[in-house]
This record gives C-alpha cells, sequence and structure tokens, in this order.
C-alpha cells in the first residue's frame, strides 16, 4: 500500500469515523482499512451515535446518563472499538446496560412485560449499571437505576427485570444515590 494512500486513509477516517465508508470511497475493503489503520496507531473507536443501529442508539440514552452522574469515569468507547467495559473510574470497571420495557411470551404463552440486559460480554466489569426505561426512542424515563456487582452476574447471560416483582430491584438505586457511590472513588 502507497504511503499517499495511507495518509488518504487516516484522513478519511478522521472525517467520517466509519471503515465502511472508508472503504468505500477508497475502493478497498473496510477490513483492509482496519488493518492499516490499526498498523499506523490510529485509535479504531466507531461513532455510534452517528452510524450505530437502534441497539447502539438505545445503548447511549444510558451512557449518557451515567455520564452525567459521574464525569470522572473514563469512556472507553472513545477509546478503543466494542470495548468489553463502557467506563474506567480509577481501578473500577463499569458497564452502562439501557433497555426499555417490552413483552417477552413466556413458556406459558403468557405475556409478561420486562426489561432485558445481556451481560454475557460484560464479565471483566466490576458493576454493571442498568437504566430500565419506559416509552420510545426519542421519549423516555427512567423507571428504574440497578447497581450490581460483578459477582451477582458471574456466568449470567441475561438479566430479565419484571417492573412488578424481581429479585433484580432489590440492587434499585436512585441517581443521586448512584452519583454519591461513584463520587467516593
Amino acid at each position: 500500500m502507497d504511503r499517499s494512500t495511507i495518509e488518504q486513509m487516516k484522513s478519511l477516517y478522521s472525517e467520517h469515523q466509519r471503515l465502511h465508508t472508508v472503504g468505500n470511497l477508497l475502493n478497498l475493503p473496510w477490513q483492509t482499512v482496519y488493518w492499516w489503520l490499526k498498523k499506523e496507531g490510529v485509535s479504531v473507536t466507531g461513532n455510534k451515535e452517528k452510524h450505530g443501529g437502534l441497539k447502539d442508539q438505545i445503548a447511549l440514552i444510558g451512557e449518557r446518563l451515567f455520564s452525567e452522574v459521574t464525569t470522572k469515569a473514563v469512556d472507553q468507547n472513545k477509546l478503543h472499538f466494542q470495548p468489553k467495559f463502557d467506563y474506567l473510574l480509577g481501578d473500577l470497571k463499569l458497564d452502562v446496560k439501557t433497555s426499555f420495557l417490552r413483552d417477552q411470551c413466556s413458556k406459558t404463552g403468557k405475556v409478561n412485560l420486562r426489561w432485558a440486559f445481556n451481560c454475557r460480554k460484560q464479565q471483566e466489569a466490576d458493576y454493571i449499571i442498568c437504566y430500565c426505561l419506559s416509552g420510545e426512542l426519542g421519549n423516555h424515563s427512567v423507571e428504574n437505576i440497578l447497581l450490581i456487582p460483578n459477582e451477582f452476574i458471574h456466568n449470567l447471560q441475561t438479566i430479565s427485570v419484571s417492573p412488578r416483582k424481581s429479585k433484580w430491584l432489590d440492587f434499585k438505586v436512585s441517581k443521586e444515590e448512584l452519583k454519591e457511590f461513584f463520587n467516593q472513588f
């Protein structure tokens, strides 16, 4: 690969923050773009807000809410592509999860309302912060905030929270309690 193409690749990635876009503009596979950017020491993080799908947009809601609570935590999404946890606060690894209340059918066919949080990839986080939302993407409210130590989610794939009765509601905290907890570190 010639130097001018690599420099163009870096410049385009800086502008667009999307591997697919850079690949299309240079007529290269996005994987090639990724490889060269990493080789050149470029931090490939992407831009979930601009290019992310629905799940990314939902995740961003919780991440924004959490960043209002503690400004000292370092957002790992801005430093790494698909990090194993969202924030680093001193030595604490924190992951933020966000879910809207939705229908789930039980094995008996009964419809239950639940918030569901996938935690299979977050086994390295010391705490999981779950935002339970109601409403819809552009018009939502926070129903519950859960602060769950890693030990309670170890080896679980999903946390399923019922709005009426759930063992996970024992981990419920207010925004102020969450702020106080993390500001002590």
